[in-house]
């Protein structure tokens, strides 16, 4: 999961169409458009990297996005994903251009079986 503030997602977007800051007021279908293409491409970024140096397979799924507090997020994936363990790996990153940055955290709750996969020693190997 890519997890923005509401007001950190708009600034994404405008440094993503190239809008000045503050332009974006809202996020209509265009806008989730922008937001989901940026989260497509750094989770299979992430997910493809750990699964190489793992030495392991791994698929991504479509993205959505999704509006509202991370807690209701949180249950509805939850609620969904079958098995979700109990580890979560939290990275921050900045999204940069021309001196205008948005800062986002990048969320990974991998379910059981997979986070056994991914140990220490196989990524560090």
């Amino acid at each position: 999961m890519l997890i923005f503030p509401y007001e950190r997602a708009l600034k994404l977007v405008d440094l993503l169409i190239g809008e000045p800051e503050g332009t974006t007021q809202q996020l209509g279908s265009y806008e989730r458009s922008a937001l989901a293409v940026v989260g497509n491409l750094c989770g299979a970024f992430f997910l493809n990297a750990v699964a190489s140096l793992a030495g392991m397979e791994a698929r991504s799924t479509p993205p959505a996005v999704m509006v509202d507090m991370v807690a209701a997020i949180l249950d509805v994936i939850i609620a969904t994903a079958a098995g979700v363990g109990e580890h979560v790996l939290m990275l921050s990153t900045t999204f940069m251009q021309a001196g205008r940055e948005a800062e986002a955290s990048f969320w990974v709750i991998p379910d059981p079986q997979s986070f056994k996969g991914i140990s220490y020693s196989k990524i560090n190997a």
